[in-house]
């Protein structure tokens, strides 16, 4: 539910805006994407065996056109798609063709991931991939929606936990259903269909309420997209080093990632702020 809330609020501020300046959100994404890329070539040069070639032949791939460096970075191409295409449904198709399109590659995209999930796909799960690309497109377009019509505050507070309740509760309940009509050993889910309906309770919710910024706002601000975007690169080192001395347990390896990555980001704005404002697309015209 993460990159769907991210995405809806993108879409909304966007619309809060009042002004689409594409060119500028396209090109600070474009900057994230790129120096955060950056980051990850010696993580691939040694998961390559350290071979130049192999690594050269992966960071020329379509893979890495299409998501960045490392697996986590695909969220950068796919709101800079979400960006530009939503430009271009306010710009020249009517709200019920932008709408429409957009829901049909949600469901596209959950059917894909059903199919993903149980092993449908086999070896063609490019179009798994493709879809999760796109469907930046259809939760960035909902955003600007939602922020242009203002339904969320006339909904208010209350009703949003309620329908944040249920959207939960219908995407929790979603896997465990869909597993009884299969025997097959199924992959982790990405996308339960109900999740796109808690993401818009849970935009209301913080839309609806009123607060003032604290020590952990002023953190989640400065800090969360770094944070993100660097906490692989911390645990591909970090593991197998708390591996060899028996520590085996994925929590405990999130909470330290989070820690040093916190760490890191807070020094790195202190001592380094040109790397600090590249890694945030801060500055960028």
């Amino acid at each position: 539910m993460g990159c769907s809330i991210l995405f809806l609020v993108s879409g909304y501020l966007m619309g809060h805006g009042g002004e689409l300046n594409i060119s500028h959100k396209i090109n600070r994404l474009f900057g994230i994407l790129f120096y955060s890329s950056l980051i990850y070539i010696p993580v691939i040069f040694i998961s390559n065996g350290y071979s130049f070639y192999k690594s050269i032949a992966l960071l020329a791939s379509f893979t890495t056109l299409r998501s960045g460096t490392f697996f986590h970075l695909w969220f950068l191409p796919s709101l800079m798609l979400g960006v530009l295409i939503t430009n271009y449904f306010v710009k020249n198709t009517k709200m019920s063709t932008g709408l429409t399109i957009s829901v049909a590659i949600l469901i596209a995209y959950w059917m894909s991931d059903i199919g993903q999930a149980f092993g449908l796909l086999k070896n063609k799960n490019e179009a798994f991939y493709f879809l999760r690309t796109l469907h930046g497109i259809s939760l960035v377009y909902i955003g600007y929606l939602l922020s242009i019509n203002n339904p969320l505050k006339i909904i208010g507070k209350k009703y949003s936990w309620i329908a944040l309740i249920m959207g939960v509760s219908l995407m929790v309940i979603e896997v465990p259903v869909l597993k009884l009509f299969s025997e097959a050993q199924t992959l982790p889910r990405q996308f339960p269909f109900f999740s796109v309906f808690s993401a818009i309770a849970l935009l209301s919710i913080c839309i609806n309420t009123n607060s003032h910024e604290g020590v952990l706002s002023k953190s989640g601000r400065d800090y969360s997209l770094g944070i993100y975007l660097i906490h692989p690169f911390v645990l591909f080192f970090m593991v197998p080093y708390l591996n060899r001395h028996g520590i085996n347990i994925s929590l405990v390896n999130l909470i330290f990632a989070f820690i040093i990555s916190l760490f890191v980001m807070h020094a790195m704005k202190k001592t380094l702020p040109i790397a600090y404002n590249k890694l945030n697309g801060i500055g960028v015209k």
